[in-house]
């Protein structure tokens, strides 16, 4: 992201949240790798994806076409309601966005192929417990 795209960022968040962000200033270098290329390179087509700590869904989205389905969860309502709303802008059939804690993942056991989370507390036993045994978690 560039230094606009951060400021749009946080005044949008900053907006919905009531939080101020005037005052920030933001320096940035460009990664040497990508998470989600990371997680996208070891997905298959066939994997369902769960992607803890979404926000607004942005990055998952990016992933989406090239995996079955994907899920993302997130901890604040605001989030998911961006997330949402990156959604109806991207028209993807196969993703859903749900207002869940990483500490009690509302699916069955072995459900995902894949679990990515980026930068959200996570429960280790309910990672394990909705990953297949032949899963793959990324963090």
């Amino acid at each position: 992201m560039d230094k606009c795209e951060y400021k749009k960022f946080y005044e949008t968040v900053g907006n919905l949240n009531g939080w101020d962000f005037s005052k920030l200033q933001v320096m940035s270098d460009e990664p040497k790798w990508d998470f989600y290329d990371e997680v996208k390179r070891r997905a298959q087509t066939t994997d369902i994806l769960l992607d803890i700590g979404t926000g607004g869904g942005e990055k998952m989205l990016t992933i989406a076409p090239a995996l079955e389905l994907t899920v993302g969860i997130d901890l604040s309502h605001t989030m998911i309601q961006v997330a949402k709303e990156n959604l109806k802008k991207s028209n993807l059939p196969n993703v859903q966005f749900l207002h869940m804690s990483s500490d009690k993942i509302e699916f069955p056991a072995n459900f995902f192929n894949v679990i990515s989370n980026r930068h959200a507390p996570f429960d280790a036993k309910e990672v394990a417990r909705v990953l297949k045994t032949d899963g793959l978690f990324l963090t």
